[in-house]
């Protein structure tokens, strides 16, 4: 029996670094299990419900990504430096999916170059809500990350500032527009503050703090009354994702002598952002192709094809990741 050692003993935030590509993989599992429903899978209204939780995986996602960056800042690398590593981390791997992908698109559908051009640049997100939109967030986020920090960094205490962004970005996110552009642009926003949390629980996991457990159960109970106190359209993810990270993280600490487990999280972290790119480019192939009505045809259930989606996918997503490493070893070494 696993003895859930957390609740004994206090609990060190270096594991969050240790097992972060873990906990990567498990975010990636979670978004593709959030997609069932959006590609037609058949389930009962609970179950669509509980389905459509996996989509806290984008707020894991950037948690993580918030973290990481407060590390890669601690090198103190030229300014310009850092962002073409960043951006070459996000930007190859999307080319290599997303250019084939917008290449069957045009072709298939006749798109204007225009069209295609906006596709590629993930600009059609911010227009019609089209493409990678968490690829699309991305990109002005790194662009604000280095400014961000130091508005974080230079106060003594380094919460104070965070929760002032995080509560500037709830409230924008909360201004009501019929605008589309806007509402894209809120779409964003409202994820941020993950990203915020991430980057101030960082200078924890990188000098590998202690957290006590009375300091665990007492943010336990403060996120669940948030929740039930808060109303339901407000974004409430945010608050939940540091502990759920550290709960996560002591879990993994608990299960690591787990090889099964530990590999499968191992390899979905490994392709994370890959399998996110497949699992929402692959579903259109399919249906444009005319595969997915064929299957339809014998299971309108949908279970077949999504479980062909996401073999299909994971595959896909690997021979991805290759390309794209070998590519960014390339272009570094340009």
């Amino acid at each position: 029996m696993i003895e859930f050692k957390m609740i004994n003993r206090t609990f060190n935030m270096g594991c969050v670094s240790t097992y972060r590509t873990e906990l990567m993989g498990f975010a990636a599992i979670l978004i593709i299990v959030c997609h069932a429903p959006a590609n037609g899978v058949v389930v009962s209204a609970f179950l669509d419900r509980l389905l459509r939780w996996g989509g806290i995986g984008v707020d894991l996602f950037l948690f993580l990504s918030g973290v990481g960056m407060y590390f890669s800042l601690q090198k103190k690398q030229n300014l310009k430096h850092w962002y073409y590593h960043r951006y070459l981390r996000i930007l190859v791997p999307f080319m290599v999916f997303s250019l084939p992908y917008y290449l069957f698109r045009a072709l298939h559908d006749g798109d204007s170059f225009f069209t295609f051009f906006c596709n590629i640049t993930t600009i059609s997100f911010w227009l019609r809500h089209e493409g990678a939109w968490f690829v699309a967030m991305l990109i002005p986020l790194y662009f604000m990350t280095p400014y961000l920090s130091k508005f974080i960094d230079n106060c003594k205490s380094r919460v104070i500032p965070s929760l002032f962004l995080c509560i500037i970005f709830i409230a924008l996110y909360l201004i009501p527009s019929s605008d589309a552009i806007i509402q894209n642009i809120q779409i964003c926003l409202s994820h941020v503050p993950s990203y915020i949390g991430g980057y101030l629980i960082g200078k924890d996991v990188y000098e590998h703090n202690k957290v006590s457990k009375w300091t665990l159960w007492t943010s336990i109970f403060c996120g669940l009354l948030y929740i039930i106190l808060f109303p339901v359209h407000v974004q409430k993810n945010w608050l939940l994702i540091p502990i759920s990270v550290i709960l996560l993280s002591s879990l993994l600490d608990n299960i690591s002598t787990n090889k099964r487990i530990m590999t499968i999280l191992y390899f979905m972290g490994g392709v994370s952002l890959e399998s996110y790119l497949s699992n929402i480019y692959l579903p259109v192939v399919l249906r444009k192709t005319g595969i997915q009505e064929i299957i339809y045809s014998i299971d309108d259930s949908n279970y077949l094809y999504y479980l062909l989606v996401i073999i299909l996918g994971l595959i896909i997503a690997y021979m991805g990741s290759v390309v794209s490493k070998k590519t960014l070893a390339l272009v570094k070494r340009i």
